[in-house]
């Protein structure tokens, strides 16, 4: 999938300028955690977006964006097979094994993805 910056034409993204993303963007929690007092904040995550884009001068904000967008998803998906494989019973031989070349640089997105604490909208009832 081919994106259109200011500069020009990527067909992908290098290895490289990806963790160069990685990099910027774990300093600006505003972006990914969602326990950040700015994570709800839209001028902030701007801002976070705008200092991203000088770092990597030939991305626009829509292609880091959509970048950002592609692998957390793909961060997720492997790590719901990990777990999943970790709860199966299976040995540590058959246990998944990440496909995705920068997973161990995305475990900081874990933070952001922690379950928020439930509540139950039931009333809770006194049996006699």
């Amino acid at each position: 999938m081919a994106s259109t910056s200011g500069m020009q034409t990527l067909e992908k993204w290098p290895k490289h300028k990806c963790l160069q993303l990685f990099d910027s963007r774990k300093t600006k929690e505003e972006l990914w955690n969602c326990k950040h007092t700015n994570y709800k904040c839209k001028i902030s995550r701007e801002n976070a977006l705008k200092e991203i884009e000088a770092d990597l001068e030939i991305y626009s904000q829509e292609d880091i964006k959509s970048k950002i967008h592609t692998l957390r998803s793909q961060y997720r998906k492997e790590s719901r097979n990990v777990a999943q494989s970790s709860k199966s019973g299976v040995g540590k031989d058959d246990l998944y094994t990440p496909k995705l070349w920068c997973y161990s640089q995305l475990h900081f997105l874990k933070v952001g993805d922690a379950p928020r604490d439930s509540y139950s909208n039931l009333e809770m009832t006194e049996v006699s």
